[in-house]
């Protein structure tokens, strides 16, 4: 073996175990080499897809081509049964149309297109999990359909995520991620669904979502361009409607649960959160309506509804 090969192979693993993203010289004085050196052998990992560098550090890191290598690794030698059997369901699943990749080969590509955060990657592998258990075959199209897989998925991920104690956090943001990454959106949407996918998918996970939804697309080994372009525009639309901050979850509400009770007749219960459950999809169908002014009289409206037996 030559030694610009092994000293490429103690670069990469390097790169690999470290914490943070790696300077040149740093990378150079651990390996034992010049920094031209160096500098050669890192670009040319960089085309190959296994080391990325940070466009505002130069710093270098480790992509997921490594993690893709050991993902096959595990499936050469069966130890993929042993940690999570049911992603083997997906060798060999052919997929419809829209893929030109079985489902397991399709997941590592996503997984090689995905977010470097570690929970991003999680859901990576694990957003097509159900896809095997939910294939169908359609009299309609003649192609396999995979309805619900998102939801069986996301309720297969979160006893995996159990089993292997993973924290609240993280398990809630992975298992969103999966629930959601089917993302149909078209221009067509008014202003008011890009407010309530925002509100049902949560404001702090819209990024992440939207990354996993561009990697699953460049993932499927087709023509995309007009996906991808679909997310940038739901991304732009997104990003103004958090500059205009529109209410999306009831504490945007010009008005609170104290409010609320103080209009009531009965006082605090259930019926608190209804009103304010209630006065949120008002809102964020028109946010003009969103001051206390407005949303008073609707509160008494509103008791008195929820009020009425059934």
């Amino acid at each position: 073996m030559s030694v610009q090969l092994h000293k490429a192979i103690d670069i990469l693993e390097l790169i690999e175990a470290a914490e943070r993203p790696m300077a040149l010289g740093a990378i150079a004085e651990r390996v034992g080499m010049s920094k031209p050196a160096a500098h050669r052998l890192l670009q040319v990992l960089v085309e190959r897809g296994y080391v990325e560098q940070d466009p505002e550090t130069q710093n270098y890191l480790a992509t997921l081509r490594m993690a893709v290598i050991g993902f096959g690794h595990l499936a050469a030698t069966g130890m993929r049964e042993v940690t999570y059997p049911e992603l083997l369901e997906q060798v060999g699943c052919e997929q419809n149309q829209w893929h030109a990749y079985d489902v397991w080969d399709h997941t590592m590509r996503v997984l090689d297109e995905s977010s470097g955060e570690p929970a991003e990657r999680i859901a990576a592998l694990l957003h097509d999990v159900a896809k095997p258990r939910t294939r169908a075959r359609s009299d309609k199209t003649n192609d396999w359909t995979f309805y619900h897989h998102e939801k069986i998925g996301a309720d297969m991920a979160a006893q995996w995520l159990r089993d292997y104690r993973f924290s609240n956090q993280e398990r809630e943001l992975i298992v969103d991620l999966i629930r959601h990454h089917l993302i149909c959106y078209a221009s067509e949407w008014t202003d008011a669904a890009v407010r309530r996918f925002i509100k049902r998918v949560g404001p702090s996970k819209v990024e992440p979502l939207l990354r996993l939804g561009e990697a699953d697309a460049v993932g499927k080994g087709r023509n995309v361009e007009q996906e991808l372009a679909a997310l940038r525009e739901l991304r732009r639309r997104i990003d103004e409607a958090m500059e205009e901050g529109s209410a999306l979850s009831t504490q945007d509400l010009a008005v609170d649960g104290n409010d609320v009770i103080a209009l009531l007749e009965g006082g605090a219960g259930p019926v608190v959160g209804q009103i304010l459950r209630a006065l949120l999809e008002r809102v964020i169908e028109d946010p003009s309506l969103n001051t206390r002014d407005k949303l008073l009289p609707l509160v008494e409206q509103l008791g008195e509804t929820l009020a009425r037996p059934k």
